[in-house]
């Protein structure tokens, strides 16, 4: 309930909540038991308030609108009508306290001619209290260091307001530039494993059709067909969530079908390795998966960074062991996922053919060491490449 009002409050204008605190602190002035009350320097007789006494302690206090939107302004006036009230020996009032106010403000709020203010204002409380002294004031002068030392604390409270929130703001900034950036090397990765997936298949499957007598060709230009259309739907759902997080829906996919979450080519679904391997299987490459153990509950993460791995794996196996067998494990235990993918040899592609923005594997490894995983990647004594990965259903907690 009070975070709600406070929150009310600050969502209100400047103008609005700082009219409201002049506002209160005139009233105040005058208020029964605070007459007589307030800042005095000088220790003059005191004189009846009059028609001028009223405009000068209204003058401590109505400037106060303008605290943070002209700080420097409102500091000058304060401070001359504090002064005029001092040296005419009006009695003091609970206005007398706009002028620590305004002290504070303009430390907090004044980011330029700082030092030009401090040296004008000890200059006027330095004439100021060389005219009370004229006067015949009876005050000390350890009395008139004693005050300034007042308004320098209060003024350097609001040095190091305005100095925390100049670091809370750069602190804001730099973490959303660091989420931009996070956001950015996501999105960069997906972007890799989605598509890059399927055009690979793309290629490696238009580079058969050299080796494949006339009447496969239909098979396997469908094939092909399958899986740009595939590309091109994933490819619109990640371009869906660049232009609108909160988008409850992707565009259509290309072939006219109904529409998809868009969060589902960014967290596929348990069943969907199965359709990964089949299509890797379309593209002419031998894959038999197993998987043992049941599925646990696990969080989106760890799923969606072990469906990357397995699509990886069967990516680089197609660009670089086309036509040779792999095996895809999945070993569902207790507290981890277990994932191996091993491919034999070198088959009909080879890496000068596809070449590779290099970001796969290793940004495989960085997912995997995300979630306290553990990940290698590299050949096999007998020819071929292994890829492993080990996922803490925990996340590494």
């Amino acid at each position: 309930m009070a975070t709600e009002i406070v929150g009310r409050w600050r969502a209100r204008s400047v103008a609005l909540r700082d009219g409201l605190l002049a506002s209160a602190l005139a009233a105040v002035a005058f208020a029964p038991g605070l007459v007589d009350n307030g800042v005095m320097v000088g220790e003059l007789p005191q004189r009846p308030l009059d028609a001028v006494g009223l405009v000068l302690v209204m003058g401590q206090c109505l400037p106060l609108v303008a605290r943070r939107l002209r700080p420097f302004t409102c500091l000058t006036i304060v401070a001359l009508c504090f002064a005029a009230v001092q040296l005419f020996a009006y009695p003091p009032t609970f206005a007398s306290v706009g002028v620590l106010v305004a002290l504070y403000s303009a430390g907090a709020h004044q980011s330029r001619r700082r030092l030009p203010m401090t040296v004008a204002m000890t200059a006027g409380y330095l004439l100021l209290a060389l005219a009370l002294a004229a006067r015949g004031s009876s005050e000390h002068v350890t009395d008139y260091v004693a005050f300034y030392c007042v308004m320098f604390a209060v003024a350097g409270a609001g040095v190091l307001m305005h100095s925390w929130r100049v670091g809370e703001a750069e602190r804001r900034r730099r973490g959303a530039e660091l989420a931009v950036a996070r956001e950015r090397n996501r999105l960069a990765r997906e972007l890799h494993d989605v598509v890059s997936h399927h055009v690979t298949a793309i290629v490696v499957q238009s580079d058969s059709a050299r080796f494949l007598p006339a009447d496969q060709h239909a098979d396997l230009m469908s094939g092909i067909s399958d899986s740009g259309r595939q590309a091109m739907t994933d490819l619109r759902r990640l371009l869906g969530v660049l232009e609108d997080p909160d988008l409850p829906h992707a565009p259509d996919a290309v072939d006219g079908s109904s529409t998809h979450s868009v969060r589902g080519i960014l967290d596929p679904a348990p069943d969907q390795v199965g359709d990964l391997v089949e299509r890797v299987r379309l593209a002419g490459q031998p894959v038999e998966l197993t998987v043992r153990g049941e599925r646990p509950d696990m969080d989106p993460g760890i799923g969606l960074t072990a469906h990357r791995v397995v699509q990886e794996a069967l990516t680089n196996a197609v660009k670089y062991a086309s036509g040779r067998p792999t095996g895809v494990l999945i070993d569902y235990e207790r507290d981890r996922v277990d994932i191996q993918v091993t491919t034999e040899g070198l088959g009909r592609a080879s890496v000068s053919d596809l070449p590779s923005g290099g970001r796969g594997l290793i940004g495989l490894g960085e997912r995997v060491r995300v979630f306290g995983g553990e990940f290698t990647a590299g050949g096999l004594p007998r020819g071929g490449f292994v890829v492993r990965a080990r996922l803490p259903l925990d996340g590494g907690r």
